[in-house]
């Protein structure tokens, strides 16, 4: 595409990388934090920057015009973070930080949703449950979805779980250490495996290769491949790899 776009405290800006000019601004409410595009309908969805959004809302936004539009897609937990688009572009998927809870959401229909909590001891999509405080969320084929949890307390060891998209059904999880804070994620271009940054300090940061497939009993095995030495590294945040998948960055 040859626009581009900026968040900013309130709103996101769309400008033309052509002639670096300002093409318009929309005002989506409080903290937007991360996109998913789906470039062949032209939308953009926005979810909430973690520890400060109130609403129970992400965003989707239009860019097939001259000017910007939006549309609040209301759900039923608060500060909303993770995000991301279905191979198939039919759904987005979403995690609140606070209250364990992912949603699946129909875009190409009446916005209709399902939901799960990622903690099976907690029913309110509402409470702050902050058991595993989900970070990022990537979809990893047809029906596969990953999520890093930071897991900044001392409830459970930071692990980055996959679930079934097709259903919210929990498949298989990886754990890190206390402390590790798995942050951002991304799939390998040419092999089913997933780069992790840990965002962990004293020892507890660094990088992972994490392996997924389906085992002969159709249980989906997850394991390490790879992990940089834990005392080179602190407080990483992002994450991104070339398209021959040989670079991390």
């Amino acid at each position: 595409t040859w626009k581009r776009f900026l968040l900013r405290c309130t709103g996101v800006g769309q400008y033309s990388l052509i002639t670096d000019e300002l093409i318009d601004t929309v005002d989506v409410g409080d903290y937007p934090a991360l996109l998913a595009i789906n470039p062949d309908d032209e939308k953009l969805y926005v979810s909430r920057m973690m520890m400060y959004a109130d609403t129970y809302v992400i965003n989707e936004i239009d860019y097939s015009g001259n000017n910007l539009s939006d549309r609040d897609i209301p759900l039923d937990s608060p500060i909303l973070h993770g995000i991301c688009i279905d191979f198939v572009k039919a759904n987005i998927f979403t995690v609140s930080n606070t209250a364990d809870w992912l949603y699946r959401v129909d875009i190409n229909g009446a916005g209709d949703y399902l939901s799960v909590s990622m903690d099976p001891s907690n029913n309110n999509p509402e409470y702050p449950n902050k058991k595993f405080q989900p970070i990022q969320c990537i979809a990893l084929n047809d029906s596969l979805i990953a999520i890093t949890c930071s897991a900044a307390g001392e409830a459970v060891k930071g692990q980055i779980q996959i679930w079934n998209g097709n259903d919210l059904t929990f498949m298989s999880s990886y754990e890190f250490d206390f402390g590790s804070r798995p942050w951002h994620l991304i799939k390998s271009p040419i092999n089913e495996e997933v780069f992790v940054v840990l965002g962990g300090t004293t020892g507890n940061g660094g990088v992972a290769s994490l392996i997924y497939g389906e085992g002969d009993d159709g249980v989906i095995i997850f394991e390490q491949k790879w992990r940089t030495p834990t005392n080179d590294y602190n407080m990483l945040h992002g994450i991104a790899v070339d398209a021959l998948g040989k670079y991390l960055y």
